[in-house]
């Protein structure tokens, strides 16, 4: 019997024969894809409809190891990250809407509970320059290709408090008008409630993208904290690995959980006592205000993570089973 996202299957399946080559590490392998090749097995979140559209995606038969992955990556792109209707919030993945409440009784999240994302503005380097050669502002100086933007945005993160404001309200401007025109999905964001401890430790944003099981980029990252409602969001989503491309840093949260819970961040320092939850959305317009609400916080964030994601899920996964009981353990990691 085999197992895909949860649902055993007596038959051969399509994906069969490819998630075994990764599980068995076959040539061309490699860790990594083994992580993410179990978590396609093990992933009961994902619906049945959209299992099909992932088969839609890499075919029904020839399936091996390099097809999934491409077929796997190329429906993210298409369908989520670039797509202004993406896939989680379609009918297809109606089992994962949180379900908002406007009581203080029953499940759900209430629209008046703040959520918080952080806004990696190292990565909007693309952004800035297109945005510099159509607007006036902030961005003015980058309309030189060979300005260094590392050092241009150094130096707009450390400027005065008056300064920092003003790019910052600048630069959630700009993304509002841009993601109307080119759309990068979806937003992934934590309960403020969970995460405010983690505001003022030493290590600043350093601690920040490890407590939220970010993968660490190439390069040190300056975060920006946002803080919102769940009311202005409209709908929330639990995440499924199918949201979060091919990465070996999405770890599934068990069978049981309830769907407002939303997912369970793997914390990559691995001290956490408890995940913070994490849900997903589509983009929305930022305010000033998200920002200032938090803190009007900007620092940088170093990409260095001593344990190793394989030793990163094993901590996540015993602290699962710690905190949700046996239905949380799996087999493989």
């Amino acid at each position: 019997m085999f197992q895909i996202f949860g649902r055993p299957y007596l038959e051969v399946h399509p994906l069969g024969p490819a998630i075994r080559a990764f599980l068995e590490r076959h040539a061309g392998t490699g860790s990594e894809d083994a992580t993410v090749a179990f978590n396609i097995v093990d992933d009961h979140r994902v619906p049945q409809s959209r299992e099909n559209l992932l088969l839609n995606s890499v075919g029904t038969t020839g399936i091996g190891a390099a097809k999934l992955k491409e077929g796997f990556t190329n429906l993210f792109k298409s369908n989520i990250r670039g797509s202004q209707t993406p896939d989680f919030i379609l009918p297809v993945n109606a089992t994962n809407r949180v379900p908002i409440r406007s009581g203080f009784e029953g499940d759900g999240l209430q629209p008046g509970l703040s959520l918080v994302r952080l806004l990696n503005l190292t990565g909007l380097e693309r952004v800035c320059r297109n945005y510099a050669r159509h607007a006036s502002g902030e961005f003015n100086s980058l309309e030189d290709d060979k300005k260094d933007f590392a050092a241009w945005l150094r130096d707009k993160c450390e400027a005065g408090d008056a300064e920092l404001e003003r790019f910052i309200a600048a630069t959630l401007n700009m993304l509002n008008t841009d993601r109307k025109k080119q759309a990068y999905q979806p937003v992934w964001a934590t309960l403020w409630d969970e995460f405010e401890p983690f505001l003022d430790h030493p290590d600043g944003a350093t601690r920040w993208r490890q407590a939220l099981g970010l993968k660490p980029d190439s390069r040190p990252c300056w975060y920006a904290v946002l803080k919102y409602t769940v009311g202005e969001v409209g709908s929330l989503f639990r995440p499924t690995l199918l949201d979060a491309d091919w990465s070996c840093y999405h770890f599934p949260s068990p069978a049981g959980m309830p769907v407002w819970r939303g997912g369970c961040t793997m914390d990559c320092r691995g001290e956490s006592d408890r995940p913070l939850s994490e849900y997903v959305h589509q983009q929305i317009d930022h305010t000033l205000d998200h920002w200032t609400s938090a803190g009007g916080r900007v620092k940088l964030g170093l990409m260095d993570d001593p344990l190793g994601f394989q030793e990163q899920r094993r901590r996540h996964h015993d602290l699962m089973v710690n905190r949700f009981g046996e239905t949380a353990r799996r087999w493989r990691l």
